[in-house]
């Protein structure tokens, strides 16, 4: 698997202008992240990091997730949502993809779009969308949804077109474990 060093498209965000990005540091707990060790780190570190995981430690970073979420909202969780997350942690554990797609619908409907999103997709619950990276070697930005598992906000779709975006293996989709092979468009 080959991994190119990100570039953020100069834009202003917050009244500073973007600069490159750091890929992942080079240290030994690469290949077994903690979620605490995670959240120190900017997203797109975390991301990194997590690609370059062993799946083992993916699936707990996940189950670590959708516990501190359960644990910080214990007294506003409705019996439908206990379900979710109990769903959700039952899949990572068994590694079982299967179900995804209805525990997809299931969450939105218990949680809202934006929730499920942030549960499923983050680990810090930020869904702000990323500034399009460019991938080194390429003029292209690198792809945000997977056409798969989409995410995108209400009113867009993920869609994959020619050579519009370099595809991102493990960074979309439930658990960031879809290839984002598609940028988001107005539907």
């Amino acid at each position: 698997m080959r991994f190119f060093t990100p570039y953020v498209v100069p834009t202003l965000a917050l009244g500073l202008l973007a600069t490159q990005v750091a890929a992942a540091p080079n240290d030994n707990n690469i290949k077994h992240p903690t979620y605490k060790s995670l959240l120190k780190r900017d997203p797109i570190t975390q991301s990194e990091i997590l690609r370059r995981a062993d799946p083992a430690s993916q699936a707990q970073v996940w189950v670590d997730r959708v516990e501190a979420y359960r644990t910080s909202h214990a007294d506003k969780l409705s019996p439908e949502q206990s379900a979710v997350l109990d769903s959700a942690v039952t899949s990572l554990k068994s590694g079982d993809k299967s179900g995804l797609q209805r525990l997809k619908q299931d969450a939105i409907s218990a949680f809202g779009f934006d929730e499920a999103k942030a549960i499923a997709t983050t680990l810090d619950g930020n869904t702000a969308k990323r500034p399009l990276l460019f991938a080194k070697r390429q003029d292209l930005p690198q792809c945000e949804c997977a056409t798969v598992d989409s995410w995108c906000a209400d009113g867009f779709a993920c869609l994959k077109k020619s050579k519009a975006c370099h595809p991102v293996p493990d960074d979309c989709g439930w658990w960031n474990a879809e290839l984002c092979d598609g940028l988001c468009y107005p539907a």
